[in-house]
């Protein structure tokens, strides 16, 4: 009764908004657009959507909750210094591989080196990953351009051949290989912005996965036991490490800069959203739903969807704080 109840609030709302939305858009494109957007919003884990369905309708706001739910569960065994009854252990130990517990080298290296080296591997994996991300945008981009300039090249041939072959004159003919070229150049363009909006979105994805355990890491190489009785203190993930040792200050110093490197992340986050917060919040749309809808239509906020899609608009900003908090 109740799924029946609420199904039937969400159509009446639905059938209100696309009526004030068709006031304002009457194509039929635009409103067709927000009847799909207003399905994908109210449809969204409902038990009627099974299989491809749900996939294709998941949240990615419970997903993020489901991640930063299983972030905190790991950090508290270490931070509060407790240790889980082994069933729930045992299921910890098995996802493991989502804090990026794999990036260990445990069997390939001396004891001594070992967690200088995997500290190492957790701080420069993500940075490789990323410019492996933006070469791969390169080498699109110039595969790209590559065969706008063939298409360019085949169309001035054809161009120096259809006055003899057409009988038409060559002024025409100039115009007509402007037009297609400018029309190349145009589908260039606009393929352009759309492998950039890709490779940026998956660059930013890939900061928000991996910042919570890498950070996490980080602070664990700055956690030192001290004994009292004779004033030494010993790194507690790996008491081998004497802190007081001229290796580990190096050390501890290159882990400075990788949290300062780290932590300023958000701060990247904000300035690319503050500088699209008019298209992010536009102030004169007081209807949230209508909002919301105009946000998802602006294909030009594509790139940075992941850090505000589940979001309101004015709670643009809301990604870095939640991130910070944790």
């Amino acid at each position: 009764f109740l799924f029946a109840l609420g199904a039937h609030q969400e159509n009446a709302e639905m059938k209100r908004l696309e009526r004030e939305a068709g006031t304002r858009a009457p194509s039929k494109t635009h409103h067709d657009a927000f009847r799909a957007r207003m399905k994908r919003i109210f449809k969204k884990n409902s038990l009627s959507q099974a299989g491809g369905a749900f996939a294709r309708n998941v949240d990615s706001g419970s997903l993020k909750v489901i991640w930063v739910t299983f972030q905190i569960i790991m950090s508290c065994s270490w931070n509060l210094d407790i240790e889980y009854p082994p069933p729930f252990n045992n299921l910890l130990s098995a996802l493991g591989f989502m804090s990026l517990d794999f990036l260990s080298i445990e069997c390939l290296q001396d004891a001594k080196e070992r967690y200088y080296t995997t500290v190492y591997l957790w701080s420069f994996s993500p940075i490789i990953a990323t410019g492996i991300i933006f070469i791969v945008l390169l080498l699109r981009l110039s595969f790209a351009y590559s065969k706008l300039v063939v298409n360019s090249a085949a169309q001035n041939v054809q161009a120096q051949f259809r006055p003899s072959d057409f009988d038409v004159t060559t002024d025409s003919t100039a115009t007509g290989a402007t037009k297609t070229q400018n029309k190349s150049s145009k589908s260039y363009n606009s393929q352009k912005q759309k492998m950039i909006a890709q490779h940026v979105y998956f660059a930013l994805l890939l900061s928000y996965l991996v910042l919570p355990p890498v950070a996490m890491k980080h602070f664990q190489s700055l956690d030192c036991i001290p004994f009292d009785h004779n004033g030494s203190s010993y790194l507690r993930a790996d008491t081998s490490i004497d802190c007081a040792s001229n290796k580990y200050l190096l050390f501890r110093i290159h882990i400075s800069i990788f949290i300062f490197l780290y932590q300023s992340i958000p701060i990247v986050w904000f300035v690319l959203l503050y500088r699209q917060r008019k298209q992010l919040h536009q102030r004169d749309k007081t209807d949230v739903m209508l909002a919301l809808y105009v946000r998802d239509q602006n294909r030009s906020l594509d790139a940075l969807r992941f850090l505000f899609n589940d979001y309101v608009p004015t709670r643009w900003w809301f990604e870095v704080a939640e991130i910070y908090r944790r």
